[in-house]
């Protein structure tokens, strides 16, 4: 079962409260989200962090459990590397609120 567009866009808006905590913007609008699909049995999430040695990986994990709580399935993220993150992947809603902080990119 592929996730459909509404379900699809419903998770991405909850994902939207999910901030990254050293930058203060959402993983979404920061472009950590690589790929959002649902099985049977779980959410699959594809992310990134803005540096592989981020250490608050645990805070955003339960951001994102609590986010999706309500679609009533566990939740799976593989962490990926590939593409490495960069700037180019920030929304522009994400540059307004990275310029706003003072990070200028």
């Amino acid at each position: 079962m592929a996730i459909d567009n509404k379900t699809y866009d419903e998770m991405t808006e909850q994902l939207h409260n999910v901030i990254d905590p050293e930058l203060g913007v959402s993983v979404v609008d920061l472009g950590l989200i690589y790929n959002l699909d649902m099985n049977d049995d779980e959410i699959l999430i594809d992310m990134t962090l803005t540096y592989p040695g981020c250490p608050l990986t645990e805070i955003i994990e339960s951001d994102i459990n609590d986010a999706l709580y309500g679609f009533n399935k566990p939740i799976k993220i593989t962490w990926v590397w590939e593409p490495l993150w960069n700037t180019s992947m920030v929304s522009e809603e994400g540059k307004e609120m990275l310029t706003a902080l003072g990070l200028y990119i």
